[in-house]
């Protein structure tokens, strides 16, 4: 089984996004795709818990969109990740290091989607 520790240093080649409707700015899924893996993003709608697989075998991406801020960390490589647990010890937190070994994205679980957010250290 291959840990998210082991993709650190891999190369980001693509990120594709999945969103309920249009009417919500969260997203259902997320996918990363580094070198040959992909590493996949779903929220569980009864815990609110990210759940986060790494995947080896050719992920389908037709359904998926490739968000605007994707473009941001495409062809850098992934430099850390933490993965936070909340109070109950649900793991409903993410944060990714692009490029630097500082949170550059943090995802999160709330009402059953995973919202996206952008560090800016006023770069």
């Amino acid at each position: 089984m291959i840990k998210l520790e082991n993709l650190i240093g891999l190369t980001i080649t693509q990120i594709y996004g999945k969103k309920f409707d249009g009417n919500t700015t969260g997203f259902i899924e997320i996918v990363i795709k580094l070198s040959e893996y992909y590493l996949h993003i779903t929220v569980n709608d009864d815990t609110d818990e990210l759940i986060v697989q790494i995947l080896l075998s050719q992920l389908e991406t037709n359904s998926y969109f490739i968000p605007d801020w994707a473009n941001n960390f495409i062809s850098k490589p992934l430099m850390q990740c933490w993965d936070i647990e909340n109070e109950k010890g649900y793991s409903d937190m993410i944060c990714l290091g692009i490029d630097e070994v500082i949170p550059s994205i943090v995802l999160s679980a709330l009402a059953s989607e995973i919202k996206v957010g952008l560090v800016n250290y006023g770069k």
